[in-house]
């Protein structure tokens, strides 16, 4: 995980022990239909790196668990006339390699459709692995993302707007101590374990998901890195516009994907997401050109 260099170490020391993550793979988690939060952004497409941050984020740990045990569909060691498309390095050690394994496989991803064999199989035919509505609906939504990017490329490679990028340019941080972001969701998201900076102050925990009061330090690792941004926020393929991203708060509150994460609290109603989405409208009004200043440059670094 990159480090954030501008935020303190102190507290991230003294609680090494954390047993809880927003996601245990790295995750940034995105989400699209019931699981994304109220509309708030316009525009669509989105490039390589959203789609590959959405697969890493959330679709990786579902075909990890389901499909990737040797002998079915580990790239390492898969099953007879089963395709390996599960890389067994995750995304926490390298970001590029399981994404690149399965999109390389069009026995697998088809054309990026909501037919394609990844979905068909496991819903369609006797087959040992199943899908739950949610899954299919997680995995459906990264291969929209992926058609989105190669049809806005052209099949260049390389997409004629990237949205979330955009979406970087237009926030602010005046708006983001407006909405009192930072210390909501440091200090008033309350789990069974404790506030979410005691794990997460430094994005750590193997996430990331960052949560400390030091709101600028905050706001600068959202508007810099996209994985980080992609945790709060994502494309709705469905409408193409940028949202409120309840994914992977709604997966930490039941366990996360490892079952370690503090639960008992409410990962909708809290006071971060109330925060978050008090932001992502003030953002939007930038972005639609009804509150000064117009947006900026894109600020994420990659």
């Amino acid at each position: 995980m990159r480090a954030v260099a501008a935020l303190t170490i102190g507290l991230a020391l003294a609680l090494a022990a954390c047993a809880g993550e927003i996601s245990d793979d790295d995750s940034v988690g995105t989400g699209s239909g019931s699981d994304t939060g109220p509309v708030v952004g316009g525009g669509g497409g989105g490039g390589s790196a959203t789609a590959r941050d959405y697969y890493n984020a959330n679709v990786y740990p579902i075909l990890k668990t389901s499909c990737g045990a040797s002998s079915c569909h580990s790239a390492t060691t898969p099953g007879v006339n089963a395709p390996g498309y599960v890389n067994m390095t995750t995304p926490a050690q390298d970001n590029m390699a399981a994404w690149a394994t399965i999109t390389g496989m069009t026995n697998v991803v088809g054309t990026y459709t909501a037919t394609a064999p990844l979905v068909s199989i496991p819903t369609t035919t006797a087959h040992y692995a199943t899908f739950t509505a949610d899954q299919v609906t997680t995995i459906t939504s990264w291969l929209a993302l992926e058609s989105l990017w190669r049809s806005d490329a052209g099949g260049s490679g390389s997409t004629g707007v990237d949205y979330m990028a955009q979406w970087s340019g237009c926030m602010q941080y005046t708006d983001f101590m407006t909405a009192n972001v930072a210390t909501a969701y440091a200090q008033q998201v309350n789990t069974n374990e404790g506030y979410c900076k005691q794990c997460h102050v430094n994005g750590q925990a193997q996430s990331y998901f960052v949560a400390t009061p030091d709101a600028q330090n905050m706001f600068t690792t959202l508007t810099t890195y996209r994985e980080y941004l992609s945790t709060f926020f994502t494309i709705d393929t469905t409408t193409n516009t940028v949202v409120v991203n309840m994914v992977p708060f709604k997966l930490a509150a039941v366990g996360g994907t490892n079952g370690e994460h503090p639960n008992q609290w409410n990962p909708t109603t809290n006071k971060g997401m109330t925060a978050l989405t008090k932001f992502a409208t003030l953002t939007t009004e930038h972005l639609n050109g009804t509150t000064a200043p117009a947006c900026g440059t894109p600020t994420l670094s990659d």
